[in-house]
């Protein structure tokens, strides 16, 4: 195993040279002192020579060999003081690794791919249900496979299940398959994790069961990103497993609950989920979301104003309704759900009366 401190960057100089020059090496496990580091120790500064200091040793830094026996002074004093999981053993690999730049919106596809396998492993047996959901992500992305990237995922995921059977040598195949994307030029961190969180209650709740450790595996994951505080529906999952786990008993009860609750978050279009109340256009605001089927956007826009309805191009407290196109985008930053729906979602949790109402339904009430 390779250790260092901050090695995603040691590893893309790496990753750039062997491609430079054409060389290929087998794939190794790697560890980060930095990320251990942050998950245990509590201190101003990250910062090598800072942490080797606080641990009480001290070293001329910036020099190669002294920074690399300092990075494995600090590890052996990490594994030494805390219990390192498999969670902490990374996998470097070029096959997983392309030249090519793939459209930055199919980042999403790749995250939510990371966070359903976390989700199926996660109690240690990959159902059937379960591998029928890892079959419909790579049917739901076959149209990718012009991208050398996903036609690899693809093609690799596709030996795993073909006997229907993941075993626990191909569950450790599977989670070095997806590599989740921690930073874009088109979404931010917090949507990049979000786009995870969705996977991995999407992996877990595919079966319509909930295993005791699942939901441990779940808040621990809550509780290693609790920058997201704030930004849905990040809260809402983790009240829902704090509330759960309060009382050290999990009962058939609250697991229907999490199922019930992961559902309406994977599913937030579902005919159950978006029941109109009430419908008056007179002078409402109004925002649109995804593509429509029967008619344009510019279309729809112009049928609702003539109704007396004030068209507002984002979501807030202020807006009364959002319309959503039945054809999707292809641009949604959750995949099965797009940033407005995600806002309209986190208001209704906050008590802000905005209705979400589907094309189909728009249709009817518009006549």
């Amino acid at each position: 195993m390779v250790v260092g401190h901050n090695i995603a960057y040691d590893l893309a100089v790496l990753e750039k040279a062997l491609q430079r020059y054409d060389i290929n090496v087998p794939g190794f496990k790697y560890c980060c002192t930095l990320e251990l580091s942050r998950k245990f120790m509590k201190v101003d500064s990250y910062k090598l020579e800072s942490l080797v200091n606080y641990i009480g040793y001290t070293y001329d830094a910036h020099i190669a060999i002294n920074d690399a026996l300092a990075a494995e002074k600090l590890f052996e004093y990490l594994r030494n003081t805390y219990t390192i999981d498999s969670d902490a053993i990374h996998f470097f690999s070029l096959e997983n690794k392309t030249k090519e730049k793939i459209d930055e919106r199919l980042i999403s596809n790749l995250n939510a791919l990371s966070g359903i396998i976390e989700g199926i492993t996660a109690d240690g047996i990959v159902s059937k249900k379960e591998i029928e959901r890892l079959k419909c992500w790579i049917e739901e992305n076959t149209i990718n496979k012009q991208y050398m990237l996903f036609a690899k995922i693809i093609e690799e995921l596709s030996l795993i299940l073909e006997d229907n059977i993941v075993d626990e040598y191909e569950q450790i195949k599977l989670k070095y398959l997806a590599t989740e994307y921690s930073s874009s030029k088109m979404y931010c961190e917090t949507t990049l994790a979000i786009q995870v969180l969705q996977g991995i209650i999407d992996g877990i709740s595919c079966d319509n069961k909930i295993a005791e450790s699942e939901i441990l595996k779940l808040q621990k994951w809550l509780q290693e990103h609790d920058y997201l505080s704030g930004v849905y529906p990040y809260d809402k999952i983790l009240r829902l497993v704090q509330d759960v786990l309060e009382d050290g008993i999990i009962d058939e009860d609250e697991k229907s609950t999490l199922l019930m609750v992961f559902e309406e978050i994977i599913y937030p279009m579902d005919k159950k989920n978006t029941k109109v109340e009430e419908f008056d256009l007179e002078g409402k605001m109004f925002c649109l979301s995804g593509e429509f089927i029967l008619a344009s956007k510019s279309e729809v826009s112009q049928k609702l104003q003539e109704k007396g309805a004030i068209e507002k191009r984002g979501v807030s407290a202020k807006v009364d309704y959002l319309f959503v196109g039945g054809a999707g985008s292809d641009a949604w930053k959750f995949g099965k759900i797009g940033g407005k729906i995600a806002k309209a979602l986190e208001l209704q949790e906050k008590g802000i009366k905005i209705q979400i109402i589907a094309e189909e339904d728009m249709q009817s009430l518009l006549g």
